[in-house]
């Protein structure tokens, strides 16, 4: 007899785990700034592309302003499923843990 172990994973948790991952560099600050605004969202977009402008090395993408509109989609994302943006902060083996500078100017 075979015991067989199925796992199912839905696209939605999965894709927000590559998310995660693309934009590691970006998590804690992302926390601060939902953390600060609360749910104004103009504000969190504002924060969001000082961000990204103030750390053009770490965008993933060409465009900073594709770069801003999925880190906004991302936050937009965790909030709607009722997780936090906290949880989402996977350490990995890389840069991400040194990655301080924006954070300490809020």
């Amino acid at each position: 007899m075979v015991n067989t172990v199925f796992t199912n994973i839905k696209a939605g948790p999965a894709s927000l785990h590559i998310w995660a991952i693309r934009y590691r560099f970006f998590i804690r600050d992302l926390e601060l700034i939902v953390r600060k605004n609360k749910d104004d969202w103009a504000l969190i977009r504002r924060d969001i592309s000082d961000l990204v402008d103030a750390n053009p090395k770490f965008s993933p993408h060409s465009s900073l302003n594709i770069t801003k509109e999925r880190l906004e989609t991302f936050v937009r994302l965790i909030l709607w499923s009722g997780q936090n943006i906290k949880d989402w902060n996977i350490p990995l083996n890389d840069t991400a843990l040194k990655f301080k500078r924006y954070s300490n100017n809020m």
